[in-house]
């Protein structure tokens, strides 16, 4: 399975989106602070580029701020994650 995640405002809220290779779509969900589960998880998209803006987009729904003012990653390759 070849997987990417991107991190959002702070260390603990990522955008994970993950390849099913038996539908060919990608699975999209949000590793979430401890204790909080506001965001619905079993998403799918069919490209990737679709599956990295809906995962940004419920990401900011759910935890509204400025990418630029906070310091978000880039969309990596979970094997290449720093």
């Amino acid at each position: 399975m070849t997987s990417w995640t991107r991190t959002h405002q702070n260390p603990e809220i990522k955008a994970l989106i993950m390849a099913q290779q038996s539908t060919l779509d990608y699975l999209i969900s949000v590793i979430e602070p401890p204790g909080e589960h506001r965001i619905p998880h079993n998403y799918f998209e069919k490209t990737l580029e679709q599956a990295k803006s809906a995962a940004d987009t419920l990401v900011q729904i759910h935890y509204q701020h400025n990418c630029l003012d906070s310091g978000c990653g880039q969309w990596q390759p979970k094997d290449q994650e720093i």
